[in-house]
């Protein structure tokens, strides 16, 4: 894999972070707030986002070559 393919990769999954991060944010917001059947279901959708952000994130993490992932950072766990 070029250099530049690997980065392309990584920006990637740097951005897929920030959109993780901010979907965490909304879902943490959502468990502090009264649930009612309606929250109940944006909480749900908001949870399944997250969960595959962070797959797709790791997918693409094992593309790069020599991949570990202590040198992607806590983030990506």
């Amino acid at each position: 894999m070029s250099n530049r393919n690997a980065q392309h990769i990584q920006d990637a999954i740097n951005g897929l972070a920030l959109v993780s991060d901010h979907q965490q944010d909304i879902l943490n917001r959502l468990t502090q707030a009264d649930a009612g059947p309606i929250l109940a279901g944006q909480l749900l959708a908001t949870s399944r986002n997250v969960d595959t952000l962070e797959r797709v994130k790791t997918e693409l993490a094992e593309l790069l070559p020599n991949f570990q992932l202590a040198q992607i950072g806590d983030w990506l766990r």
